[in-house]
Parts: C-alpha cells; structure tokens; sequence
C-alpha cells in the first residue's frame, strides 16, 4: 500500500541538511536525526517512515517548515511545479533542480538564526529599587538580534528625584555611580565605554567613566544643587559587551557613596551633622542586600541581566 503524503525530493538528504544546519547554530546537541526529531516534538519512527518513503503529509511538512523556521510552500522544499514522479527522483547527484537538497540547504542557511551564527539579545528583569520615588533604573539591550559573537549594546536609564524625610527634610544626590556586576568566572567584557575618551554631558550632567573592560564605573555627576530628571544613554550605548555567552547572568547596580558629599540638602549644600545622620540611617534600613561597599556605597536599584538566543522560540 502506497504511503500516503506529497512526495518531496531528496527528503532523507534535507533532513540530513536539517540537522546539521541547526546543530551549526546551537539549536540541537548533534546532528543525529534523533536530535532534530526531539527537537521538532515528533515521533522517532513516524519521521522515519516519511524519509524510507520520500513522503510527508501535510501537517508533517507544516511541523517540519515551522519547527526549522521555513516557509511550508517554500520551492526548494517542494516544488509543486514539477510532476509527483519527478520529485520521487532520488538521485543524489541531481544538484541542478530549484528543489534539489543543496538548494534546500543554502536557502535554510540564508534564514534568520539557522544560518550557523545563532543570534544573541539581552533579557533585562524587572529593577528591584530602594525607593522608586526616589531613583529608578533600567538597563536593556538594543531589542534587535545580533549575531552572536558580535558586541551587545547596552542602554541605560537613570532617573533620581528629591527625596523627603520624615522630618521635613529634603534631600538630593550630587553623584550616583553605575557599574556592572559578572561572575569572577566570566569572560565577558565591556568596550566602546561612553566617556572613555573624556567627560560627557549626559541630561545637563557630567559622565565619567573609569576602570578598563571588566571593571568598569560610570558616574554621573553636578556641580551644584542635586541630580534631578532622567539620565538616559538614547543616542548611543554605555558600551558594548563581547565574550559573553548564551544564559550568562549579570547584574547592573546604580548606587550612591554616603562619606564623599554626594548626599546634599534641597539647596545643594552637602548634610552635615543629625540631618546626614538621619538620612543615612532611613536608606540603610531599606538597603537592597547588595555586596558590602567598602567605599560605603550603598545601592539605589538592582537589575539583573541575561543573555539570551532569539534565533530560538
């Protein structure tokens, strides 16, 4: 008895070609048809029946098309131009057809995240803040894929109000210092640090940024009076970071030293005495469990930070 199903030309070798494309990119752990069969959800033996047969119904090729990221009715795959007989040709050496397995594969490999460079992006989690009527922050990538390998952006968003102590006291901040936090085990690195070539404005203040790759700080600063707006790195990056890899975690802190005279009244002049005292003592009781500052810097907003495959739903 006849299998039924659409015949589909070379189909056991552009499996073969499925294969290998997405292990390329990452997607499976081999290039095993067992692989791309846990990976497309179906069933060993029905995949191998298609292939022994050269045919596919419908909903298999509509599995096979959505789960490897191609168009079902792409001609490469079938073309339905040509005679059933024709595509029942298995002729391996038969390169010169629209649908032949080595036109199948170069189009699979012009395709977004199959193309054996698996596209990167960051994920960003939701800030956790000492107080978001008084400084909130947001990191996040570009929102585009990047081939992986290739530098991720990183954007950054601060924004600090006044505060306002129980007491009536108002208070503000002259400096806040923004920095990244990886793993001692991490490769990654941050270049094209904004500001590395001097001092930049950035809202109506200054941008400074010390440190190398792996340890860089920014601050951002006034002369007088205190931090008040938003301090947003819109027109280009904070930096780039290279040698990352896929689910790597870490994390983005904005934070403020206590001990330098960053920590001013409303009318810009630094707290002395009690008022300082009291205020110091309001945020430490909020402290956000960051690691110990021995610099006595205490943390504002935390964000943690991974990158992640888009190529892959």
């Amino acid at each position: 008895m006849a299998t039924k199903g659409t015949e589909v030309f070379q189909l056991d070798e552009k499996l073969r070609v499925m294969a290998e494309t997405l292990h390329s990119a990452g997607a499976i752990s081999s290039s095993s048809r067992r692989a791309l069969t846990d990976y497309l959800g179906l069933d060993y033996n029905r995949l191998k029946a298609a292939w022994n047969t050269g045919r596919a119904s419908s909903e298999l090729n509509k599995v096979i098309a959505i789960g490897v990221g191609f168009e079902v009715d792409d001609p490469t795959w079938i073309d339905l131009s040509t005679s059933p007989s024709q595509r029942r040709d298995i002729d391996p050496s038969n390169h010169s057809r629209r649908d032949s397995a080595r036109s199948f594969e170069s189009m699979l490999r012009k395709r977004p995240g199959v193309d054996g460079a698996p596209s990167a992006g960051l994920q960003d989690e939701r800030p956790t803040l000492l107080d978001d009527n008084l400084a909130i922050l947001s990191a996040e990538g570009s929102g585009q894929a990047i081939e992986h390998g290739q530098p991720l952006p990183l954007f950054v968003t601060l924004a600090l109000y006044a505060g306002h102590h129980d007491n009536g006291l108002i208070f503000g901040f002259r400096k806040v210092r923004f920095k990244l936090r990886f793993s001692s085990s991490s490769k990654a690195r941050m270049t094209n640090r904004l500001a590395a070539g001097g001092k930049i404005d950035l809202g109506g203040a200054r941008l400074t940024v010390v440190g190398g790759a792996h340890d860089a700080h920014w601050f951002i600063e006034v002369e007088s009076g205190f931090l008040e707006g938003e301090y947003r790195t819109s027109e280009e990056p904070l930096c780039d970071l290279i040698g990352y890899e896929f689910e790597e975690s870490f994390e983005a802190e904005m934070s403020v030293r206590m001990l330098d005279g960053s920590l001013v009244n409303s009318d810009g002049a630094p707290l002395l005495g009690a008022n300082k005292r009291a205020i110091v003592e309001r945020l430490y009781e909020k402290s956000l469990g960051a690691p110990t500052d021995s610099q006595g810097w205490i943390a504002l907003g935390l964000q943690r930070l991974s990158v992640v495959r888009r190529d892959i739903p």
